[in-house]
């Protein structure tokens, strides 16, 4: 049996671009393939992963073939979005209870909405909600 995980654009970068924490992150997107887990996440993922990408690019860290490349990547990967508009009203009320942003906070709905585990490599977001909401991980400290 499968167990649901929300993951964020700092977990989903890091099977892209080898960086701190990437082979936890790997171990994620591993369990999602051999279908030990479901990845679900906002639609807003995508959106992030890509700006993630184009500042890299910016930066001069990605050269175009490989931020191409990485968008292939994000295309084909095991992810089952959830449209904002089924999250907003409930990230609102979180953004303004813990003063994150509503954006870190729809994925928090995400897993809240779903009994679900949320994993994520942003130490902030898991240092200022997972006293109250235990289910948000930092991608550190998970163990499959």
């Amino acid at each position: 049996m499968s167990r649901t995980i929300v993951v964020d654009s700092s977990v989903v970068v890091k099977w892209m671009i080898p960086e701190e924490l990437s082979a936890e992150a790997g171990v994620v997107l591993s369990e999602a393939q051999a279908g030990n887990a479901d990845l679900i996440a906002p639609e807003l993922l995508v959106a992030e992963v890509g700006n993630v990408l184009w500042k890299q690019h910016n930066r001069g860290y990605l050269s175009t073939v490989e931020m191409t490349h990485a968008l292939s990547l994000l295309h084909i990967l095991p992810i089952f979005y959830t449209n904002n508009n089924r999250l907003i009203d409930l990230a609102c009320n979180l953004a303004v209870a813990h003063q994150r942003s509503v954006y870190d906070m729809l994925y928090v709905a995400l897993s809240v909405q779903q009994s679900c585990l949320f994993l994520t490599a942003d130490k902030r977001l898991v240092n200022a909600v997972s006293a109250i909401l235990p289910q948000v991980q930092w991608i550190g400290d998970w163990k499959p």
